[in-house]
């Protein structure tokens, strides 16, 4: 019986009938048990920040079965934390080309590695090398939007990367978070939609600020919704004051210092707001009638910031 979710075992690719029986690890003449315990050791110094440590014990790891591709990812990350990017391609590399080239941790590492030094070409090949082996890689599904999004050289490169973000939501069993940023990258490619793509996203993660604020940014410039715009924007800065971090969107230009933007944007609204009840009032308020609402409406450390 093999271990769910498990189509290797021992390292070695399972080519014949043989049927195992697991309970715990079996032994094997290649030691891969001691190759797995040193990953555990290398994967212990990386989490303490060791990496030199951890480099070798992923290299002791490879170094007593080879022919294992469970170490091969694990060293390459710990080179890159290294500053050793391109010995970790070149690791990669050999693992697909020698040892398993149907690893698909392997191919999105290496995709990323690419991508991040902006050989686009290499990423796709690899994002589409992931895809080939499992069709609901939702983050290869990214990773090959965010190749579209660089590349970025005509209308069919921005109508790819969006057709890559429709598949992402489709995609069964995809996570609301994936889902939600998805459709918030959604409602920048499709402006005419981009209400309706904004509110899901915040529906599916409303942990993520690039969603509350592009709807708050829709409520506020499009259907002047001030209130709802307010409440968007006062989330979106709870989230920032605890350290929320996003996946890369398509935000605008000019969006750079996301903290006061999101302030000033709020008190515009909250202003904005106030303006069109004087407008309903019979007598104009006092100025501490309108400052005392305007920090309500605000909330308090947004108002005295």
């Amino acid at each position: 019986t093999i271990r769910p979710g498990g189509l290797r075992h021992c390292g070695q690719a399972i080519q014949s009938g043989t049927r195992y029986i697991i309970g715990g690890f079996c032994m094997h003449r290649h030691k891969v048990e001691y190759a797995r315990l040193l990953i555990v050791l290398g994967l212990e110094h990386k989490h303490n920040k060791q990496y030199q440590q951890a480099k070798e014990a992923y290299l002791a790891s490879l170094c007593l079965n080879p022919t294992f591709d469970g170490a091969y990812t694990h060293l390459a990350l710990t080179c890159e934390a290294l500053g050793e990017t391109e010995l970790a391609k070149q690791i990669l590399e050999h693992c697909l080309q020698h040892i398993n080239p149907k690893n698909g941790e392997v191919a999105y590492t290496l995709g990323i590695m690419y991508f991040d030094s902006k050989e686009l070409d290499k990423a796709r090949a690899c994002f589409e090398l992931c895809l080939s082996l499992d069709d609901c890689d939702v983050d290869a599904m990214k990773g090959m939007a965010r190749v579209c999004q660089e590349r970025n050289g005509d209308g069919d490169d921005a109508e790819a990367e969006r057709g890559w973000y429709e598949r992402v939501v489709a995609t069964p069993g995809v996570s609301a978070k994936d889902a939600g940023s998805a459709y918030c990258n959604l409602g920048v490619l499709d402006p005419t939609n981009e209400l309706s793509h904004f509110e899901k996203a915040v529906a599916l993660d409303p942990n993520n600020f690039s969603s509350r604020f592009s709807l708050g940014s829709v409520y506020a410039t499009t259907t002047n919704e001030w209130g709802k715009a307010i409440v968007q924007f006062r989330c979106a800065i709870d989230l920032l004051n605890a350290g929320a971090t996003n996946e890369p969107t398509n935000r605008k230009e000019g969006e750079d210092d996301l903290p006061l933007q999101t302030l000033m944007n709020l008190y515009h609204c909250s202003i904005t707001l106030i303006q069109q009840e004087m407008k309903q009032q019979q007598a104009p308020p006092t100025r501490e009638v309108m400052m005392s609402r305007l920090e309500e409406l605000m909330g308090t450390e947004n108002y005295q910031r």
